[in-house]
């Protein structure tokens, strides 16, 4: 019996350890520069490119008069410059629109902003950030979204 009992011990430490999450290089669709912490996302961005589903920013000194961006500070504050009316043929006015951020996870962030014709909230999920480049898909804003994101980097 008690080497059966040791058997026990023995497969069930085995077991545990086997479950036991370790750090692992990221795969090839899991890029190496996932947010760590909020500080990098403070800034003014400007939008470089589309790819795919993907928005590609770059970190910028001002927003330009004639292209998408925004603005994101450390109290929450958010300034996006967009469209200025329903019209997308060109030319193309742009305005600045005030709004606010907020952190739900460290890759999910929740956006609620003005726009020409009211308010929406929106989700922007980082895909990759470094200091001069974000990469990012838009995604519609539902409140219990932050769960299927959290513990996900």
């Amino acid at each position: 019996m008690k080497s059966g009992r040791g058997f026990l011990y023995l497969f069930c430490a085995i077991i545990i350890a086997g479950c036991t999450r370790y750090p692992t290089q990221p795969g090839p669709d899991e890029p190496s520069h996932r947010p760590t912490s909020l500080h990098q996302i403070y800034g003014t961005w400007i939008q470089e490119e589309r790819v795919g589903s993907e928005t590609v920013m770059l970190k910028s000194a001002g927003l330009d008069s004639d292209n998408y961006g925004f603005v994101i500070d450390s109290i929450g504050s958010f300034v996006e410059r967009k469209n200025a009316g329903w019209c997308g043929t060109p030319p193309i006015s742009y305005a600045n629109f005030s709004g606010e951020w907020n952190a739900e996870t460290d890759s999910l962030l929740h956006i609620d902003v003005a726009y020409w014709g009211g308010r929406t909230s929106y989700n922007i999920h980082i895909v990759t950030l470094t200091d001069s480049v974000m990469r990012f898909r838009y995604e519609e804003y539902r409140p219990d979204q932050a769960d299927e994101y959290a513990g996900s980097i």
